[in-house]
């Protein structure tokens, strides 16, 4: 009888065993299946809890990795639908990067990578699986920032200069710059980067030959005009770099052979600007030390001759030692003005001296202390009284779940009513991007030289504050501020609700207007639930 029980136990505990080693799947470190001698970590093939997952170093079993798997692919793990927050660890207990996703397994929010000594190595914010158009912050593990500037040539919101002539074409296909000269002379394309508080910065993009037989093509940096710029330029198994300066070169006086040159494949071409020189690298390998002028803050890609080449992924830098940047989102804004939401899928109220010969409207959106930059199209716009409503056009773009303010329909604001706006004036030059509020009295019913379309008031504004919303003390918008007297003071004007309630009932589609009373809470309340429905609107 004690035999029997004994091989009973054997039994069991080798079953035991076997069910325990087949619950362990194996991976490599590219998340490839593999097996238990050649792998990095292994899962547990049956979760703690419904979707929720544990990974574990192969040797030693440290967390490797914790969060909710929505579809597990058991052979490669970059494969797998991940939601929530999930977070992958050094062997030392130290995360490696966290992630937010959404329930349909895009990455929705902030990610954030780490070094092994716990410092953070890079932030960016992400939108239905994209990466947001703001730049994003890299850190060196002694803690220097870097602002980074990516352009994934996957639509043309940086407004490159996209034509087809006679000379040249450029044009947007499947994230490349297809650029091309029709002539020998060849062509180019810029767009505008933020000038660096520091000298350290970097810019590099990968450059693909499909037809220019005779002829140069890489990076013109640093344009100001066609007597002003610097270059680095490759052809063949050959590059050249060098400035034009006041209309003189200044360069190589001769191209250089290079066996980092791939004639058949794309190129990487970096330029890092130092204290002392510009660092010319391919491929990853440096080629050349050299003083490159840069008098302009153009960048962009040159052909030098007939025939095509593309560029993929235009990525600046700019690494500042005191760990101060310079703002790169705002790069070639012409002008920047107010605008606030009157519908949850993007319609926007501003007005048309705003938007007025913009070629390009972008609409900042703030969401508590972070922010996200968007495309705009104007859809309706009211010149007489100086209105407009945009659209944000943006796939990124998420509709708003409530907009909680009331428009007044019901009579006009009384001399004397209290009044306030919020707004972003002189956003760009010096007053700052957090939201600006000033309140005051309707000191009367009519505008500018009896205008009946205004009211005046008292509330100070100044240039930026155009197309902000005005509220009276019960939390309804009354006006749409536009405009002011110089040399007077707190005298200003907003254009009366009803015109706006015109202007959006000769849209296509039917909009129904905020109409959620606010009355029963505070001032500061009322600010909080209101602030993040205004918004920057940047022109081009």
């Amino acid at each position: 009888m004690n035999k029997l029980k004994l091989l009973l136990f054997c039994a069991l505990f080798l079953g035991h065993w076997a069910a325990e080693a087949q619950d362990k799947i194996y991976f490599d470190r590219n998340g490839k299946r593999a097996s238990a001698q050649t792998a990095l970590y292994y899962r547990s093939a049956t979760p703690d809890s419904a979707d929720y997952y544990k990974a574990y170093y192969v040797n030693g079993d440290a967390l490797y990795f914790e969060g909710r798997i929505l579809q597990v692919n058991q052979q490669n793990e970059l494969k797998n639908q991940y939601a929530g927050q999930c977070v992958w660890y050094y062997k030392n207990g130290e995360p490696s990067k966290i992630i937010q996703f959404n329930n349909k397994g895009l990455k929705n929010g902030q990610e954030t990578e780490y070094y092994e000594s716990g410092k953070i190595k890079s932030e960016r914010t992400f939108i239905n699986g994209q990466p947001s158009r703001e730049p994003y912050i890299e850190y060196s593990e002694s803690g220097e920032k870097s602002l980074t500037i990516t352009e994934e040539f996957d639509d043309n919101f940086n407004d490159w200069d996209l034509y087809d002539s006679d000379k040249s074409l450029a044009r947007l296909s499947e994230g490349r710059l297809i650029l091309g000269g029709k002539s020998t002379q060849g062509c180019s394309r810029f767009v505008i980067f933020p000038r660096p508080n520091g000298k350290n910065y970097s810019i590099e993009t990968s450059v693909l030959n499909t037809s220019l037989k005779k002829g140069y093509y890489g990076l013109i940096l640093g344009f100001k005009d066609w007597e002003n710029y610097s270059f680095f330029l490759i052809s063949g198994n050959y590059y050249l770099a060098g400035s034009v300066f006041e209309g003189i070169y200044v360069g190589m006086s001769e191209p250089l052979y290079s066996s980092q040159i791939s004639t058949k494949e794309a190129n990487v071409l970096k330029v890092l600007q130092t204290d002392e020189k510009a660092v010319l690298t391919i491929n990853g390998n440096i080629v050349n030390r050299r003083e490159l002028i840069f008098p302009g803050n153009k960048y962009g890609i040159l052909v030098g001759g007939k025939g095509e080449v593309t560029a993929e992924r235009l990525v600046w830098k700019s690494l500042s030692e005191s760990g101060t940047m310079s703002d790169g989102k705002d790069q070639g804004i012409k002008s920047t003005g107010s605008g606030f939401f009157i519908h949850k899928s993007g319609y926007i109220a501003t007005n048309h001296h705003v938007i007025e010969n913009a070629k390009n409207i972008q609409v900042e959106v703030k969401n508590g202390n972070s922010s996200s930059t968007y495309t705009a199209k104007v859809q309706m716009v009211d010149k007489a009284n100086d209105l407009a409503i945009l659209k944000i056009e943006d796939s990124k773009f998420l509709p708003l779940t409530a907009i909680p303010y009331q428009i007044k329909r019901d009579g006009l604001a009384e001399v004397g009513s209290a009044v306030f706006t919020l707004g972003y004036p002189l956003a760009l030059t010096g007053m700052g991007k957090e939201v600006k509020f000033t309140d005051g009295k309707i000191s009367a019913r009519t505008g500018y030289e009896q205008n009946i379309n205004s009211y005046q008031t008292t509330v100070p504004v100044q240039p930026g504050n155009s197309g902000g919303p005005l509220f009276n003390d019960q939390g309804q918008l009354v006006g749409v501020v536009n405009a002011i007297v110089k040399n007077t003071d707190n005298v200003s004007y907003a254009i009366k609700t009803a015109y706006l309630v015109n202007l959006v009932e000769l849209l296509p589609e039917n909009l129904e207007l905020p109409n959620q009373a606010v009355s029963n809470v505070s001032l500061e309340e009322r600010i909080k639930l209101v602030k993040d429905l205004v918004v920057i609107i940047k022109t081009k």
